[in-house]
């Protein structure tokens, strides 16, 4: 028992040696990265500031010395980038609004305290993918089955299960209909922009594949005219 209690003393104080050493370095490599950051939060906001300030005179600029063809192009861009984008935004007001109805439906059934407000805050919470809906339901139902609230717990499995489903199968298409894409074409789109470039991914991907589509189809349309 005396051997066994000091190999125990001994892998546990191998293991906080290694996990301070490893989050020494985390934190070490943070602070290394926030001189960078501010650099660039910096550069963005300066740059931004006077390019507002001379937006007119770039534009002149640019329409006076690119081709013509290289200018409407740019010009689609833009407006096709405005346009999409705002659409993009409407689509996931309205698939926020269905996963609040689902959670405050669910949680009420299953008798949470305060339906509403939890249902918001995990809707809200829900719009990143990383973690969604089950970034926070699943931690709380285990919280309340060690508690032995084993039928809430269970209730909160379900309704996760539930939001999950409708989530995976309704925003595709959503999205799709609002950016015109194909719901196929903007999953594929969207798998591959969040495996890609994570979070930004999972947004661009599909709006730019929305903005340069129709700029393709007018290329083909205006090399047909020719």
């Amino acid at each position: 028992i005396s051997g066994l209690l000091s190999s125990l003393e001994g892998s546990i104080g191998t293991a906080v040696s290694e996990l301070s050493v490893k989050l020494l370095s985390k934190l070490s490599a943070f602070a290394a990265s926030v001189p960078g950051v501010l650099v660039g939060m910096v550069f963005a906001v300066i740059s931004s500031f006077f390019f507002t300030i001379d937006y007119e005179r770039i534009i002149g600029f640019l329409k006076e010395n690119l081709p013509e063809g290289a200018v409407r192009t740019l010009s689609g861009i833009r407006s096709g980038f405005v346009h999409t984008s705002g659409r993009y935004l409407r689509s996931y007001a309205l698939i926020l609004l269905i996963t609040f109805a689902e959670l405050a439906l669910g949680l009420t059934i299953v008798g949470a305290q305060r339906p509403l407000a939890a249902a918001l805050g995990i809707a809200l919470f829900d719009i990143l993918p990383v973690f969604g809906t089950g970034g926070i339901m699943v931690p709380w139902a285990v919280i309340r089955a060690l508690g032995g609230d084993w039928g809430f717990a269970v209730g909160l499995i379900v309704v996760w299960v539930v939001i999950s489903v409708v989530r995976n199968i309704i925003e595709p298409k959503i999205v799709g209909s609002q950016v015109g894409l194909h719901p196929l074409v903007t999953l594929i789109a969207m798998f591959v922009g969040t495996k890609l470039f994570g979070l930004t991914g999972l947004f661009l991907l599909p709006i730019s594949l929305a903005i340069v589509i129709p700029l393709l189809h007018d290329r083909k349309s205006e090399n047909k005219k020719t």
